[in-house]
């Protein structure tokens, strides 16, 4: 039998743990039902892949722009409609919020 480097088994847990979720989301948005269906009405899902890193860098910059704004998470539904934590907001906070949160993931670290 051959033996993997520890490196190789972090990696290798890391991509099963995601692999779960990854399957656990896209079956929520595969179960997703709307009660009618036209050009406006859609779910689009992404992902992203990068190196530790990166994604401590990523964390970081993400947490303070939400913490900035005061704002304890950005869930798109709730931002768009101005309700839950967003309700209330003027334009340029929301504003604000949306290229801060934009400028922790430009294209070309993740």
């Amino acid at each position: 039998m051959a033996l993997r480097s520890a490196t190789l088994n972090v990696m290798m847990k890391a991509a099963r743990q995601a692999g779960v979720r990854l399957k656990r989301d896209y079956g929520e948005v595969d179960q997703l039902q709307v009660s009618r269906k036209g050009p406006a009405d859609f779910v689009s899902m992404a992902a992203c892949v990068g190196r530790y890193d990166q994604w401590k860098t990523f964390d970081q910059q993400w947490n303070a722009a939400l913490a900035k704004h005061n704002a304890p998470y950005l869930h798109m539904r709730e931002y768009a409609h101005s309700i839950g934590p967003f309700e209330g907001w003027k334009e340029p906070q929301r504003r604000g919020l949306m290229a801060d949160c934009l400028g922790a993931c430009p294209s070309n670290r993740l």
